[in-house]
């Protein structure tokens, strides 16, 4: 065997290999079902509708007016905090199917104001798999939840 021979051999084995590295498959994060993703929850003393004319923003973007962070989750959850309102926002592309919200004592609430949702209607007592999509399209959502002062809520989402 020639001493070329010899050479080419490991320099060939070198190659071929960064080749296939290139070649391998790049592997894709995982992504959620659809209808899942992370929900974050806000309390607040007051909301107000008429306080200006982008009062939706409010609700999009607690963080932005004063509200106090709760947490975040992507399943059921309950957030502690004594606060007369609280706060249900996703953030782009998240959505969340919310089936329930209760209060410590089990009372279960409704809302009427909300942004970005679809099937507001459904959030009417304990967990039945009857929900609302918080955000879609791409876009954040939020659900507004007004209490008396209460200790925290449980955020009870279909999964």
């Amino acid at each position: 065997m020639h001493i070329r021979s010899l050479i080419s051999i490991p320099i060939l084995t070198a190659f071929a290999l960064i080749l296939l590295a290139g070649c391998k498959k790049k592997e894709e994060a995982p992504t959620a079902p659809a209808g899942y993703g992370t929900y974050h929850v806000f309390g607040g003393d007051s909301f107000d509708t008429t306080e200006n004319e982008y009062w939706s923003q409010t609700g999009l973007h607690p963080e932005q007016n004063g509200y106090t962070f709760l947490g975040s989750a992507e399943g059921t959850e309950t957030f502690e905090g004594e606060h007369i309102v609280y706060i249900i926002t996703t953030y782009p592309p998240d959505s969340v199917r919310v089936d329930a919200v209760s209060s410590p004592s089990g009372f279960y609430f409704s809302t009427s104001t909300t942004g970005n949702v679809t099937g507001w209607q459904n959030l009417t007592g304990p967990p039945d798999g009857k929900y609302v999509s918080v955000g879609s399209g791409g876009f954040g959502g939020f659900i507004l939840i007004e209490t008396w002062g209460l200790t925290g809520i449980t955020v009870h989402i279909v999964e």
